[in-house]
């Protein structure tokens, strides 16, 4: 499997690579890159992890949180340098875990942002230079925040 490797701006006017997900992973909400140039990509309503294969579009393996896995209306995955995993949910509930193994249950933290009444969280990224998270609204619902970013 080929790590992905950017080149070209994340704004360029044509893509460099394009590929279609799995169909039973056509509900997914997030993808994130690991620090060797993975995919991973998790599931909607469950806390599922899938790594993909950029080549070929097929998922490699998959590991959950908890067993059966946790539920939340997930909407972003962000990792660490660390290789520390980030699955956020809407209302800003964060989990942290390490990547599991095929088929693995993995342990996992769970954080209050509280931003729950301050916006809907629609994007999860990791910020290395200040090795902290960044959480993305789409919509916010506090009048101090309105036409910002």
């Amino acid at each position: 499997m080929q790590p992905i490797v950017f080149g070209a701006s994340l704004f360029a006017a044509e893509p460099e690579a394009q590929w279609r997900l799995p169909k039973r992973l056509r509900e997914i909400s997030g993808l994130a890159a690991t620090p060797d140039g993975r995919v991973m990509g998790h599931d909607d309503e469950a806390g599922v992890i899938y790594e993909i294969d950029v080549a070929t579009g097929e998922t490699v393996k998959r590991f959950c949180l908890g067993q059966p896995p946790i539920k939340g209306d997930f909407e972003g995955l962000a990792i660490a340098a660390s290789g520390e995993f980030y699955l956020t949910t809407s209302g800003g509930r964060v989990h942290r875990f390490r990547e599991g193994e095929a088929g693995a249950v993995v342990p996992f933290e769970t954080f209050e942002t509280g931003l729950r009444r301050t916006g809907e969280i629609e994007g999860l990224a990791w910020c290395d230079g200040e090795d902290a998270l960044i959480l993305a609204c789409k919509r916010t619902y506090a009048d101090t925040l309105s036409g910002q970013v």
